[in-house]
């Protein structure tokens, strides 16, 4: 199957997209799409779905490795984790909060385990790529701890308490970032 035909890449996209309102629907829980089911809604035959995705669960991480890509290439501002911590702090939570509808019911219950370990690796490489910070053991370790962090915090308390958590994230930043990354 050659990925770039123009009836590929539109059976893909309508079975994505179906997929996608049925996930919303069920609220995240995979367990109740069938197969047979979302041919119905895309209106292809199961063997269809097939040629494209060895199962249902092939095509929820293609989703979400999709979704944490275009999520990681909006992100332009990571040079401000260096020149201005209150500037990227901002941003980086309204992109969360931006994207919290979709977050949920990709990572239902918000289950960082599967959700954060991939985002941080990603982020990893782009701020490698675009900030005045030389790749090390030990940059890698601060910032996992700056983003494990920053996106427990954002999840656990922002809606809570916006000032307390903005402090603290402020307050973590500075200490590690400022000492010697």
């Amino acid at each position: 199957m050659n990925k770039q035909d123009l009836r590929v890449v539109k059976t893909r996209k309508n079975i994505k997209t179906e997929f996608l309102k049925m996930l919303k629907a069920n609220k995240g829980d995979i367990e109740k799409i069938s197969v047979t089911a979302l041919a119905k809604q895309a209106q292809i035959n199961k063997g269809t779905f097939y040629l494209h995705y060895q199962d249902i669960y092939a095509l929820y991480n293609e989703v979400r490795d999709e979704f944490l890509q275009q999520l990681i290439e909006s992100m332009d501002y990571f040079p401000y984790l260096f020149s201005n911590p209150e500037e990227f702090v901002n941003r980086f939570i309204s992109t969360i909060q931006d994207n919290v509808e979709q977050i949920d019911f990709l990572w239902p219950h918000h289950d960082m385990a599967l959700f954060q370990p991939n985002l941080n690796d990603r982020i990893l490489e782009k701020i490698y790529a675009t900030c005045p910070i030389q790749k090390s053991v030990r940059n890698d370790m601060v910032m996992d701890i700056i983003f494990s962090s920053t996106f427990r915090l954002s999840f656990n308390y922002m809606e809570r308490e916006p000032k307390i958590t903005m402090d603290v994230l402020l307050m973590l930043i500075h200490a590690l970032i400022h000492s010697e990354v």
